[in-house]
């Protein structure tokens, strides 16, 4: 009799460790990927988070045929008019300064259209929209990194309402890209070089 208990303790004990075994688990992970960068439109936001720094450096490695523009000294960013109301020859400068057609659009106003290019990889971006009846500035987009990226602006030919500013720990500089309304030269500020091409 007692080895009939004894029996029926040790296949109790052995069927509560099979099922407190088989109740061990792993809790997932999410899927976290790195969001690619898309020419699709969309709407600019203010976002530092931790995110949109892996993803800014992630688009940011795809880039690599920037460094070897021809700056000068003092001079932190490329820009290039790339057509009003649409964009054209984007093709020409992928295959001269970037990468891929993939780069990220700001959408201030239904107006002309720049490509920036950042001199420098650890140079933080912020987007200031201007008002045109109060000249005040409205913060719409900033990033720790900056990334090669196209921004359509100044729906008024007499008004610039974009201002770009970019900074790093040792420089500084913010401009508005423009036409000239003296001779329609491309005015893209003293710090950049001019990328356009000859036929924009």
């Amino acid at each position: 009799m007692k080895r009939k208990k004894r029996m029926a303790c040790f296949a109790v004990l052995t069927m509560l460790t099979v099922l407190l075994t088989g109740c061990a688990f792993t809790v997932p992970q999410p899927n976290r990927t790195i969001p690619t960068a898309s020419a699709t439109p969309t709407q600019s936001a203010v976002d530092g988070s931790k995110e949109a720094l892996l993803y800014t450096k992630a688009v940011l490695d795809e880039k690599k045929n920037f460094a070897a523009l021809p700056f000068l000294d003092d001079q932190l960013y490329a820009a290039a008019y790339l057509g009003y109301q649409e964009i054209e020859d984007l093709s020409w400068y992928v295959q001269n300064y970037l990468s891929s057609e993939n780069i990220p659009i700001h959408y201030f106003s239904s107006g002309e259209y720049y490509l920036i290019i950042p001199r420098y990889p650890d140079l933080s971006l912020k987007l200031y929209q201007r008002d045109m009846q109060s000249d005040n500035l409205s913060l719409v987009f900033e990033s720790p990194v900056c990334v090669p990226f196209i921004i359509q602006c100044n729906a008024s030919d007499i008004f610039a309402d974009a201002v770009i500013f970019l900074s790093n720990d040792t420089h500084s500089v913010s401009f508005s890209p423009h036409i000239s309304l003296v001779d329609g030269a491309v005015e893209i500020g003293d710090q950049g070089l001019n990328i356009t091409k000859p036929n924009n």
